[in-house]
């Protein structure tokens, strides 16, 4: 029954939505769904078992206001969905250098453990000129229950349009972490230094003209930090499975 719910959530997730027209603004609307073979968090794996992934958002005028779910496929907690997400974004661009400021919040509808917290997200970028390549740095401060929690990176992203029907995506990510986070997360006594190393790799390829596109994706992570691995009983996090994804 838990998957069949999954599988529902899956559909709706990657149905087509119309695109909105307001005079000469243009509205862009995009939705995703995944099914993964395990759920990574910056690394840590959570549930150890495979999910499903959807999320949703409008786009305006460099902002866009976004939902995304985590659906557990076996589980012993009642209820099918066991994380909402709920994000505000904003994106600058100018000539080659890009520009983010994000707020995001965590919603866990029938975890009674998990706490609701939120996050401010920074993220800055140049793409080399004539090339699909671009670097990139990210970081993540929780506001709310783990306040002063920081976690960013810093890497290679790639991405490249081969063919009118597919798009290759890439990223090497070096990620940091601070006490806080640390902490909170891994139960260590960890400081602030090197956490992982991270490589993501995604191919999508398009269905005709509808919007849709649909692909695999993977992503392996090291952990650099001995008391990460400790903590996690792990020093290799990985997952991989098939994305559907339109925009409108």
């Amino acid at each position: 029954m838990r998957f069949l719910t999954a599988a529902v959530l899956f559909l709706l997730a990657s149905t087509p939505a119309r695109a909105l027209e307001a005079g000469e603004t243009e509205i862009t609307i995009e939705a995703e769904a995944s099914l993964l073979s395990s759920y990574i968090w910056r690394s840590i794996e959570i549930g150890g078992m495979p999910v499903v992934q959807g999320s949703a958002g409008v786009s305006v005028y460099g902002l866009t206001l976004w939902t995304w779910f985590n659906v557990e496929t076996d589980s012993d907690i009642p209820g099918p969905v066991n994380e909402v997400d709920v994000g505000l974004d904003y994106g600058y661009e100018y000539e080659d250098f890009s520009f983010g400021i994000s707020v995001q919040a965590w919603f866990f509808p029938i975890d009674e453990g998990a706490d609701t917290t939120a996050e401010v997200q920074l993220s800055f970028g140049w793409t080399v000129p004539d090339m699909p390549i671009s670097l990139v740095t990210h970081h993540y401060m929780d506001v709310v229950t783990n306040q002063g929690a920081w976690f960013g990176d810093y890497g290679i992203e790639l991405e490249d349009e081969t063919t009118e029907w597919l798009t290759v995506s890439a990223s090497w990510l070096h990620a940091f972490s601070n006490a806080k986070f640390n902490e909170f997360n891994l139960e260590t006594e960890k400081g602030l230094g090197a956490y992982s190393m991270t490589m993501n790799l995604r191919l999508d390829f398009a269905l005709w003209e509808t919007g849709l596109t649909v692909g695999p994706q993977m992503s392996l992570t090291y952990l650099l930090d001995a008391s990460a691995r400790e903590a996690l009983e792990t020093g290799i996090t990985a997952t991989g499975g098939l994305a559907i994804a339109g925009e409108w």
